[in-house]
């Protein structure tokens, strides 16, 4: 088992004087991220469809004691607005000169109903999904944004030459439990959040490469935040692994900061992180078989391990 461990004394020095920048950090995980950066010295830019909520977490923050000089900026921000996840990105680098971490947690739940047998019959299936694609838009359209931009930004400055243990800066993406294992009924949850973890396998073989950068996924069970309200009686009677706010949030800074970290799919289940790709990857011959693996490989290998398939194999021009 690929358990994470916690480095304390890497957290408490890491993000001091850091440049971060994050959507979706009015409420739950992303907040408990915005306000613990922000307490180790961190220069936080984030933002939030959720307008209300970033203004007041930003006021608590500027108006609290904090020692370590932290500085912390919000803006109203809806991820499927591309401008405007791009403008909160040049406004921090024009800040500093610079972005060094990248952190998406936007997402929303799909509603009852669309893809219920109970209610989905001839009559009603004329409708467009509106409810269900609007998650796959906060979810993934806006992930797939998010990652362009940082992926810009973070590399800017960056000598990809330098040989080292690994590239400092990251790229952190928040998909779930629910983007690897079924998900009955939360259709367009976990399409979003299996695509997540699509956007970081494919990124994952070019980004120290080509960026010099590393990126992640983080994919929790149910975490104590407001999206879950509606269910924590119920998963807490049947005594579920949940996970709370702080922990997740310790999981996601050591992923950040371990400069050896790199193309994870991070578990976490009781505030324990787990990586999900390392098993997935080396036990490939025993649940695929071993003819299938090795051909896999030799496949991946012709096309090129490390090249980007779209800008060598493709005739689309961007």
């Amino acid at each position: 088992m690929a358990e994470i461990s916690i480095d304390e004394a890497l957290l408490g020095s890491a993000p001091k004087d850091k440049v971060v920048v994050l959507c979706g950090g009015a409420s739950g995980i992303g907040a408990g991220l915005v306000s613990k950066l922000f307490s180790r010295g961190a220069h936080v830019y984030f933002g939030d469809i959720n307008a209300v909520g970033c203004k007041t977490l930003e006021e608590q923050l500027n108006s609290s004691a904090n020692s370590s000089r932290g500085t912390v900026s919000s803006f109203p921000v809806d991820g499927r607005d591309y401008a405007a996840q791009l403008a909160m990105f040049k406004y921090a680098f024009e800040q500093h000169g610079r972005v060094d971490y990248a952190i998406f947690t936007a997402g929303v739940s799909d509603q009852k109903g669309w893809f219920s047998a109970a209610n989905l019959n001839l009559e009603n299936v004329q409708q467009v999904p509106k409810a269900t694609t609007d998650v796959v838009d906060v979810n993934l359209t806006a992930c797939l944004y998010f990652t362009r931009i940082a992926l810009a930004y973070l590399k800017e400055g960056v000598d990809t030459t330098a040989q080292g243990a690994g590239p400092s800066r990251s790229l952190i993406l928040l998909s779930s439990a629910n983007g690897f294992q079924e998900a009955p009924g939360l259709v367009g949850y976990s399409a979003s959040k299996h695509g997540i973890i699509g956007i970081v396998r494919s990124l994952r073989p070019l980004a120290i490469k080509n960026f010099g950068i590393r990126i992640n996924s983080i994919c929790p069970v149910a975490t104590d935040t407001p999206m879950i309200a509606a269910a924590i009686d119920l998963l807490k009677s049947v005594n579920a692994p949940l996970n709370t706010v702080a922990g997740c949030v310790h999981i996601i800074m050591q992923t950040m900061f371990d400069v050896k970290a790199n193309g994870q799919a991070v578990l976490i289940m009781s505030d324990r992180g787990i990586d999900t790709e390392t098993g997935l990857t080396l036990s490939r011959p025993q649940w695929l078989g071993l003819w299938a693996s090795e051909e896999l490989d030799r496949l991946q290998n012709v096309l090129g391990q490390n090249t980007d398939w779209a800008q060598a194999h493709t005739n689309q021009e961007s």
